[in-house]
């Protein structure tokens, strides 16, 4: 090509480009032809996808909702008590319950009770390169038994109370008082002077001065005998003397949880391993407080003389099966007592066991239980330096087994003071557990043979001692919630947040016996809200289907070739664009087929329903020529005051004999959306068959199909075209040629006639 375009040598001045350009014009044009159809299947395709993508949403997530008991019947729960939360799903029945929670459950905890003196290892008994060994255990795979202690339940309907158990206490004392009983219809007051304790009384018609009784303070007014087995002299006597009691009874506030503090002072001034509790729902207790097979319990109310055989009347009279009547106003208090004691022993269980460095700290083994793979948690209270255990699960089945498999680790253990929280209310009184175990000694014979330097062995003998470690497993279990519900006993209750009849309880805030009124009613206004936004999410797909429905196209704009393109800004390509893709799917069947279906899912009635059977009767009406839908909230709630089921049945109703999910039997929303056969899984799949479900052109969609072969034509055009233009480039070389040839000939002639 030569200066300014102009092609060849013969200097004829042909613009063989614009030639060129001009003979493959007819040939451009077909092709943008081709390249424009392609860009609106290509839009079409665009235009589908977006449908899609609404309707999959609208179908998998925002109809979901409304197929839900639990929102278009649903229930609301209240509670008298707030420490007793409640909530209720839509199978609860409208209707009010009584709950007592006498206890929560529990975890197995053991709290440390003692105050390390570091927090290093180095300081706490190990040394650098030392091992801690011990194993874990939480559930019944690993741990065998429990580490109980021995108790002795006192339980009577004359005990039944605090309230009564005091009465008891009264009653006995002034029974105790002999001829003078008869002068005290109830104690009035009680006073002390000197070491003698004055018990004044009222009488009909008769003065408080004869109506006093005294006895000496340090005289024992009755008896109690018990036995934790430790006891060097073997049973103890417990003596409540007459100063005892005044110190109680006299006040007025006071209560016989008084009584069992006073017990329990006695216990721990005789050195004796017993605590005393009580409580309505387990009576009167007294359990060892040292854990083991070797710790037991035993108690005996003294009935000769003074107040004790008048406590065992009662008690008899009252129908407590302890005592028995062996003569004439003569009562015997049969010996409670409890040899179940026990140390558990871990089966199996996660061993932790890690080499002490210069730096280990109590931390680090708080994160090596963390870290075990078990339920049990460790805690180290940097306040007061103490180490606890616990079991993240609540509940009796849920344990704590620890185990020291050295001396080191066992003594590390037994610092730390670790003490059952449920083995008594008072942990005073509790004991803390002992891992030391036993470590025994043995010498066995060890044989070593040299050589002698001379061929020959010779052979020695010596002892070694071997040392054995026995460990002490301790094993701590939950305990259930103890809860009436409707004055029944709800079994197996191992957690505080649990389901009855629809209703979940939550009594992690309940801290003593409490009681509460539930309360179950329909939550209208929650059905309400939830048909208001079904009308609304509705509306909005139906005016989205409406929108690409109705838009009719621009036929003055169409796709824009590469050339076009080069001549706009960016900005002027994108609007064109906007105006170039409206209409894509005007008046297309595929979308009419869902407004259709969809308006029809919606008017139509629920079959098998009596009296709310449509959306209609509920106050669903449509308006406007695209049949959107609008409430009368009023209408709704009408209905829901005359049947409570009336828009579960409409709207999420589900029928097991429907042959497919639009089936007339069922709900408005199971229609749209109940899966194969639904309203919406129609819809989908005719868009997925029409265009596919993504951007790619791979599947044999109709859209997919016809773009590949648009494809294939564009890509064989190309080929021609550029063969043609091949061809006219040729062709117009081959005219050079001939131009040069006519050129030299003529130059030829004119120098022959110049001469």
């Amino acid at each position: 090509m030569g200066v300014n375009g102009i092609y060849g040598l013969s200097g004829s001045g042909l613009d063989v480009e614009s030639m060129v350009k001009m003979g493959m014009m007819s040939k451009q044009n077909q092709y943008n032809k081709m390249q424009q159809t392609y860009t609106l299947n290509e839009w079409k395709k665009e235009a589908y996808l977006e449908i899609y993508d609404k309707v999959t949403e609208y179908n998998n997530s925002t109809l979901s909702k409304y197929k839900l008991s639990s929102n278009m019947n649903s229930r609301s729960a209240t509670s008298s008590n707030s420490a007793i939360k409640v909530t209720a799903s839509a199978a609860a029945p409208a209707m009010s319950h009584t709950i007592t929670v006498n206890n929560t459950a529990t975890n197995a905890y053991l709290l440390g009770t003692q105050a390390l003196t570091s927090t290093k290892l180095t300081d706490l008994g190990f040394n650098t390169g030392d091992t801690v060994s011990f194993t874990l255990g939480a559930d019944s795979t690993s741990v065998s038994g429990t580490t109980k202690h021995a108790t002795a339940s006192f339980s009577s309907t004359a005990l039944s109370t605090a309230s009564k158990a005091r009465t008891v206490l009264e009653n006995a004392l002034i029974s105790s008082f002999s001829d003078d009983r008869k002068n005290l219809i109830s104690l009035d007051k009680i006073t002390v002077s000197g070491d003698k304790v004055n018990f004044i009384g009222l009488a009909s018609g008769t003065s408080v001065s004869n109506n006093v009784v005294s006895q000496t303070a340090t005289v024992e007014a009755f008896s109690i005998t018990v036995d934790d087995n430790n006891s060097v002299s073997g049973t103890t006597n417990i003596n409540i003397t007459y100063g005892d009691l005044a110190a109680i009874l006299n006040d007025e506030n006071s209560t016989f949880q008084d009584f069992v503090d006073l017990l329990n002072k006695k216990f721990s001034s005789s050195n004796l391993n017993l605590n005393a509790s009580y409580d309505e729902s387990k009576g009167f207790v007294v359990t060892n407080t040292k854990a083991g097979s070797d710790n037991t319990v035993s108690f005996a109310l003294g009935t000769s003389g003074g107040m004790g055989k008048y406590i065992a009347k009662a008690l008899y009279e009252a129908g407590d099966k302890n005592v028995t009547k062996t003569g004439n106003d003569v009562y015997t208090f049969n010996v409670i007592s409890d040899t179940s004691g026990a140390e558990a022993t871990l089966t199996d269980g996660t061993t932790v066991s890690f080499t002490v460095a210069s730096d280990t700290s109590v931390y680090d083994l708080v994160s090596k239980v963390n870290t075990a793979g078990t339920n049990i948690r460790a805690t180290f209270d940097a306040t007061n330096n103490t180490f606890s255990f616990y079991n993240r699960k609540t509940g009796e089945a849920n344990s704590l087994a620890i185990q020291a498999n050295d001396a080191k680790t066992a003594a590390l253990f037994t610092a730390m003071g670790l003490k059952d929280t449920g083995a008594a209310a008072d942990l005073s009184s509790v004991k803390a557990l002992d891992f030391s175990g036993t470590t025994s000694t043995s010498t066995k014979e060890v044989t070593t043979t040299v050589d002698d330097g001379n061929g020959g062995t010779t052979t020695s003998t010596t002892s070694e001692t071997v040392t054995t470690f026995t460990p002490t497993a301790h094993i701590v279990s939950g305990k259930n919630a103890s809860v009436l519900l409707d004055g029944n006993e709800i079994k197996n209750v191992d957690s505080n947040s649990f389901e009855s009849n629809g209703i979940t309880y939550d009594i992690s805030n309940v801290t003593s016996k409490t009681s509460a009124n539930i309360t179950v009613s329909q939550d209208v206004d929650k059905i309400v809200d939830n048909v208001k936004s079904f009308v609304e999410d509705y509306n909005k797909l139906l005016n989205d289907l409406y929108d690409v429905y109705r838009e009719t196209p621009n036929s003055s704009y169409k796709p824009l070739t590469e050339a076009q393109k080069n001549e706009m800004t960016e900005e002027q390509v994108k609007k064109w664009e906007e105006k170039a893709k409206s209409g894509m799917l005007y008046h297309d069947n595929t979308i009419r087929s869902i407004i259709d279906n969809m308006r029809s899912a919606v008017s139509d009635s629920v079959s098998g329903v009596t009296g709310y059977d449509s959306a209609y009767k509920l106050g669903i009406s449509t308006k406007g020529l695209y049949g959107e839908l609008q409430l009368d909230e009023d209408k709704l709630r009408s209905a829901l005051a005359d049947d409570s089921d009336a828009v579960y049945n409409v709207f999420a109703k589900l029928d097991s004999k429907a042959e497919t999910a639009s089936d007339a039997k069922n709900g408005i929303a199971q229609r749209l959306s109940g899966g194969i056969g639904s309203v919406l899984y129609k819809a989908t799949e005719s868009i997925k068959s029409t265009a596919g479900t993504s951007s790619d052109i791979n599947d044999d969609s109709t859209l997919n199909v016809l773009l590949r072969n648009l494809q294939t034509r564009m890509s064989n055009f190309q080929a021609m075209m550029s063969a043609f233009e091949d061809k006219l480039y040729k062709k117009y070389d081959a005219m050079e040629s001939a131009l040069a040839s006519l050129g030299t000939q003529m130059n030829y002639v004119s120098s022959m006639f110049a001469s």
